[in-house]
């Protein structure tokens, strides 16, 4: 599936691909369709120094999003509305 393909049917570009694969009915080569965000997943196996470190790996990138969105915003913010000139098109 192409990108055009996604915007020719009406779907966001930045669709993750659990949710393309939930829609069209395809799976990974092993034949399984992993959604990590629906798994309860067990970490009681896990030492804590690598949750600390997964814990704040998420938070880190989470902040680093934000920021991203806040400044993504303002750029928008400052774009002017867009007009077809003469003679372009």
């Amino acid at each position: 599936m192409t990108e055009n393909d996604i915007l020719a049917a009406g779907r966001n570009p930045m669709s993750q691909s659990v949710e393309l694969a939930r829609e069209y009915r395809f799976n990974d080569a092993d034949g399984r369709r992993p959604d990590w965000g629906a798994i309860d997943m067990d970490f009681s196996m896990h030492p804590p120094f690598l949750l600390e470190l997964m814990r704040t790996g998420a938070e880190i990138q989470l902040e680093w999003l934000a920021a991203v969105s806040k400044r993504t915003k303002r750029f928008l913010k400052q774009l002017p509305n867009a007009r077809v000139r003469k003679g372009t098109s």
